[in-house]
């Protein structure tokens, strides 16, 4: 916060708000970083082939439930970069006439399959997680109870 006279001189005051604000804001920054509570994170570790037939199967489930229509009328818009995702990109392709629509199908299937593995690969060097093979109850409930 700034300010200047018409003579060319500083409003005094505004230094003092303008610490006030700094100081405020360091304050809010502190919160932000040092939270009242305590974080755990808890990743489920299913085998690769289990989670790849999960993704099978849920891409069929969305083009079931209406994916492909949905980018149909998302069409005229495939230019826009937050339409150049896994699903919509491999559709737009077999609309365009580039590729069959079992291809975009077995495509949006790879595709997922390879983020769903970027993902892993990002979360895994988290050395903060405590992994666990999914529906493991006791597993988990042992490790919140030891580590709070």
């Amino acid at each position: 916060i700034a300010g200047i006279k018409t003579d060319g001189t500083g409003f005094g005051e505004l230094d003092g708000i303008r610490k006030q604000v700094v100081n405020n804001l360091f304050y809010a920054v502190r919160i932000a970083v040092e939270p009242d509570f305590r974080i755990l994170k808890i990743g489920t570790d299913v085998p690769r082939a289990e989670l790849y037939g999960r993704i099978d199967r849920r891409v069929d489930e969305m083009l079931a439930e209406g994916l492909e229509v949905e980018a149909r009328r998302l069409y005229p818009y495939k230019h826009l970069n937050a339409l150049q995702t896994v699903g919509y990109k491999e559709l737009f392709a077999y609309f365009d006439g580039r590729c069959s629509r079992d291809e975009a199908v077995e495509l949006i299937k790879r595709n997922t399959r390879r983020y769903a593995k970027r993902q892993l690969t990002w979360f895994r060097r988290d050395p903060e997680i405590f992994w666990t093979p999914p529906g493991d109850t006791d597993k988990i409930i042992a490790y919140i109870d030891g580590t709070l």
